[in-house]
């Protein structure tokens, strides 16, 4: 889509900033910005605009109903914790909620041993989804996204044949892998389903390689346990103001970009995201070179190339999964400009 490429294409690597294992090339865009038409999560929360509860009582795993009592839309972003009611959940993709609106979100639980209330509501923890995960999690719905499309396609070749009667024209779904399985259950649940079996089992791979011990496998836990380390290097990264992006590098390898449509946003944003990469470089650090401006350039090419698979959002706006041989990722698009956008490389946490 063009205003990916776009958005990109505007994007001027700055200087690396460096601590631990963990590198941030910071992106920015020349201004002046207008002011974001949204308000962000924790500021719509604090300011009792944007209540978040369990869909009923008796609650849904993959599902919160947000209502938004504010005339301006409010922005939550791909990954970001909600912690309270019956579980704590992560949210499945970057929305916008309609102002005056009640908006059903698509999430997954990140505390699979808890199913009871702790509080009436939900309150922003501060805290995303670890970036291995997420770049987990962004693979598979872009697969799910891909398969969807593919299923949509083949029934436009052959309308009046349902799939059991041809299928010849239906996705091999035999056999099915992570990425077929989650296929499948986007059909059933809806697009937005980020497989909460494999969330568990990434959530619980944390929780080892943290050593973290919780009672009720919260994710969260694993940020408090080292709470001391992550704060010691997320404290050496703090955006510019006319930043509106940044590469993450683990070990000197890119990992992972995320970009906003406005400084404010990102500023937003960007805490969070930090703290997710650095929980995933922890440790020792091997010996890395920085990266060039022109390895930058390239891992920003390599993203604007990916194959773009648009939906509408559950809210305002597209939904645009993004995939390829060696990345992956979503955008949130918005009357022609990308509200939000993270991909990941598939290699990133691969051993060297």
């Amino acid at each position: 889509m063009p205003a990916i490429h776009a958005c990109l294409e505007a994007l001027s690597p700055g200087a690396p900033v460096h601590a631990g294992r963990l590198t941030v090339v910071p992106l920015l865009a020349e201004g002046p910005f207008a002011e974001s038409p949204y308000l962000l999560l924790d500021e719509a929360v604090q300011s009792k605009l944007l209540d978040i509860s369990e869909v009923s009582e008796a609650g849904v795993v993959a599902n919160l109903l947000a209502t938004n009592l504010s005339p301006k839309p409010v922005l939550l972003f791909d990954g970001e914790e909600l912690k309270g009611a019956k579980q704590n959940r992560i949210l499945n993709a970057t929305i916008l909620v309609p102002a005056g609106a009640k908006l059903t979100l698509p999430v997954s639980c990140v505390e699979q041993g808890r199913w009871r209330y702790e509080a009436a509501g939900f309150a922003p923890s501060g805290e995303a989804l670890f970036a291995k995960a997420r770049l987990k999690k962004a693979e598979r719905m872009a697969g799910a996204r891909r398969a969807v499309h593919a299923c949509r396609a083949n029934a436009s070749l052959a309308p009046d044949l349902a799939p059991e009667l041809a299928p010849e024209l239906a996705p091999d779904l035999s056999e099915a892998g992570p990425i077929r399985a989650s296929a499948r259950r986007a059909e059933a649940l809806g697009d937005f389903d980020a497989d909460q079996g494999a969330v568990w089992d990434d959530v619980k791979e944390a929780l080892r390689e943290t050593g973290t011990r919780s009672a009720s496998s919260a994710m969260h836990d694993s940020y408090v346990l080292r709470r001391e380390e992550i704060e010691r290097l997320s404290s050496a990264f703090v955006p510019a103001d006319d930043q509106v992006g940044a590469v993450f590098y683990i070990d000197g390898r890119a990992a992972g970009i995320e970009v906003a449509g406005s400084p404010r946003a990102f500023g937003a944003i960007f805490g969070k995201i930090v703290r997710s990469y650095c929980l995933n470089a922890l440790g020792q650090k091997p010996p890395f070179e920085l990266p060039a401006p022109e390895a930058v350039k390239s891992f920003i090419a390599a993203v604007t190339g990916l194959d773009q698979m648009a939906s509408p959002s559950v809210g305002m706006g597209e939904d645009v999964r993004l995939d390829g041989p060696s990345a992956c990722g979503s955008a949130l698009l918005s009357e022609g400009h990308v509200v939000h956008l993270s991909a990941f490389s598939k290699a990133a946490f691969e051993p060297a």
